[in-house]
């Protein structure tokens, strides 16, 4: 079975012998069948592998550092950068800045597309690096860090568009960027 680019994380989990390529295969057809289920998914339903190893390969796949969020703490002055409607909107949590970049963790890199990412840059005025998190870690750390409940976090998507993602595309042209970052750019 041909492995394409949104599977490469099967290779991945092949190449650190996690699992075989006869078992890649098998999860490549369930997935034919399921075309809509992402890979790591069944992986994980089958019992092949945990959701930490599908999570670093992902990782590896897009070249990004896995970040575990758990207890992490970050400075107020970073997390001032980033408004928490526009971090609620993106699911995205300002980790750290040096004077040559800032870092922020995300749950799926694709959902940043390349405008947003840009976007980032410009309002922020320093490169945007993206670091890789676990989403209910990623929700958590924002309502935590920002002083927000998961219900205002949910509302602050939903009314800044209700940013989707879309986990079977390399990445969304022309996917909504923040009001607040187009206002600013202006």
């Amino acid at each position: 079975m041909k492995i394409e680019k949104k599977d490469r994380i099967g290779q991945i989990l092949v190449e650190q012998k996690v699992i075989t390529k006869d078992q890649l295969n098998d999860v490549l057809e369930k997935q034919a069948a399921t075309p809509y289920k992402l890979l790591g998914a069944i992986l994980e339903e089958m019992g092949l592998v945990t959701y930490q190893q599908v999570q670093q390969a992902y990782a590896i796949q897009y070249d990004l550092k896995y970040v575990n969020l758990a207890g992490v703490e970050i400075p107020k002055v970073v997390l001032n950068r980033i408004p928490v409607k526009l971090a609620g909107k993106y699911l995205i949590l300002p980790l750290e800045e040096n004077s040559k970049r800032i870092v922020l963790a995300t749950h799926h890199p694709r959902f940043i597309s390349r405008t947003v990412q840009e976007d980032l840059s410009y309002f922020l005025d320093k490169p945007v690096e993206l670091a890789l998190s676990d989403k209910d870690q990623t929700i958590e750390a924002i309502c935590r860090h920002y002083g927000v409940d998961r219900e205002v976090l949910t509302r602050y998507r939903a009314a800044a568009g209700g940013a989707h993602e879309f986990p079977d595309l390399e990445e969304e042209p022309g996917f909504p960027y923040s009001r607040e970052i187009a206002v600013i750019g202006e």
